[in-house]
């Protein structure tokens, strides 16, 4: 299977790499439509997780996770929500609470809680590694066997000054 993902690096000083739904300037019209742009993508991915067991990797703030939790058609027995930032773990479990929830800090390219999950989510996250094609395998690793992987690259209303492609093969 060939994937290729295109990832535009944001080098403008309005970049935004964490998303803070609650110290967000919505009044700035990139803000608000960045914002939104990232809550459709996890309404997308709420509308179509499999099974009951989800990943959201790179979760953030944890504003996704929080959607995914309160939104996804299916009954739920768990997120995992994962991030390198302990700071962004602490403010994601006292913010966006949940029960199904369990916020870790922990790399994204070596998590592993020896679980198999039914859904993983990972948006905005592809384009800040070296190296994809681990990391894809990771993913893949860590899913069921007939699990669902959603990943999305950044397309946001900000200028970009050049673009990264990564071309993967998996095996």
């Amino acid at each position: 299977m060939r994937l290729i993902f295109i990832a535009q690096h944001m080098t403008d000083i309005h970049s935004i790499e964490r998303i803070v739904p609650d110290e967000l300037n919505t009044a700035v019209q990139w803000s608000a439509e960045t914002l939104e742009l990232h809550l459709e993508r996890y309404r997308f991915a709420a509308s179509r997780i499999r099974g009951s067991v989800v990943l959201d990797m790179a979760c953030g703030s944890g504003y996704g996770a929080h959607l995914l939790a309160n939104n996804t058609i299916n009954s739920l027995e768990s997120i995992t929500a994962v991030d390198i930032d302990a700071d962004c773990i602490v403010y994601a479990k006292e913010r966006y609470y949940h029960p199904l929830i369990n916020f870790l800090q922990a790399d994204a390219t070596m998590f592993d809680d020896g679980r198999k999950f039914d859904s993983i989510v990972s948006l905005e996250t592809i384009e800040h590694l070296p190296h994809t094609k681990p990391f894809l395998k990771h993913l893949f690793h860590l899913l069921n066997t007939k699990g669902l992987l959603i990943c999305s690259v950044p397309i946001t209303p900000v200028s970009y000054t050049h673009l990264r492609a990564h071309e993967t093969v998996l095996d």
